[in-house]
């Protein structure tokens, strides 16, 4: 992590002092927001309050603050974590996952090729190139 860090130049990281952090509010709010929105935003700011500003995001004031902050709706999010179909979505999601063999983020598949932590990208991308896309 550290020399993926320098090499891109991330100067604003850090180590979550609340590390580990129970991500299942992030990941319900994450699904909720995704029914109606690209998550994209929603990631980016997710990511950028654990590994940047070392949030507590398990915790639901710093959380829905957080959110608010960030320009999102945080409450409506916090409150939307706990519907039982953002909480079915979550567990298909993670059981879809389980059965193609996730093990963590970011994973990415190349047909039945799983890359998956940001340092595999770039192999990911040479078997793109390189792979017999005949067989």
């Amino acid at each position: 992590m550290e020399r993926y860090r320098r090499r891109y130049g991330f100067t604003q990281f850090t180590r979550n002092p609340h590390f580990p952090v129970t991500t299942l509010l992030l990941m319900r709010a994450g699904v909720a927001y995704g029914r109606d929105n690209d998550v994209t935003a929603y990631v980016e700011a997710g990511v950028k309050m654990m590994w940047e500003n070392g949030l507590k995001m398990d915790d639901p004031e710093v959380f829905v603050k957080a959110f608010n902050d960030a320009g999102f709706d945080g409450q409506g999010l916090l409150e939307a974590t706990q519907d039982p179909e953002v909480k079915a979505a979550l567990v298909a999601n993670t059981q879809g996952d389980g059965d193609r063999g996730v093990f963590g983020i970011p994973a990415c598949f190349v047909g039945d090729e799983q890359f998956c932590d940001k340092d595999h990208i770039e192999e990911m991308e040479w078997w793109v190139q390189h792979r017999d896309w005949k067989d």
